[in-house]
C-alpha cells in the first residue's frame, strides 16, 4: 500500500490535502514594522509595498485557479504606544511603499531622560 493510501485509510491529509489545510489556515497579513524613538517624536516605519484597500477582481468563469496566494481587502495594525505623546498631532507619510508615521512627543516627555546601568560580567 502506498503511504497516501494509507494516509487516506487513516483519514490523514496527504502533501496536496495539507497545503489546502495550510492555505485555510493562512495568518493574516502584517506588514514588516520598525518602532524607533527620536529626542522629539515616536516613529512607526512600516514596509507596504503594493499595500493598500482593493477590491478582489476576478473572473471564476474564464479561469481555473489552482493556487490563490494573494489577498485583497483592508487590514489593520495595532501597536501599543507609551505614554507622553500627542497622539492629535501626529503626521503619516506614504512613499516608495513605505508607512512612515511620526507622533511628537509632549514637553514633559520630552525633557524625561532614563539611564539605566548596564553591569558587565
Amino acid at each position: 500500500m502506498t503511504k497516501a493510501q494509507t494516509a487516506m485509510e487513516k483519514k490523514e491529509p496527504t502533501a496536496v490535502q495539507g497545503d489546502a489545510q495550510r492555505m485555510e489556515r493562512r495568518p493574516v497579513f502584517v506588514p514588516a514594522t520598525d518602532v524607533y524613538e527620536r529626542d522629539d517624536a515616536l516613529v512607526i516605519v512600516t514596509d507596504m509595498p503594493g499595500v493598500g484597500e482593493k477590491e478582489q477582481e476576478r473572473d471564476e468563469k474564464k479561469r481555473n485557479y489552482h493556487l490563490v496566494e494573494r489577498t485583497y481587502g483592508s487590514f489593520q495594525r495595532s501597536i501599543p504606544l507609551p505614554g507622553g505623546l500627542l497622539e492629535d498631532k501626529a503626521k503619516a507619510r506614504f512613499k516608495n511603499g513605505v508607512l512612515t508615521i511620526t507622533i511628537p512627543k509632549s514637553a514633559e516627555a520630552k525633557s524625561q531622560r532614563k539611564q539605566i546601568p548596564v553591569a558587565t560580567e
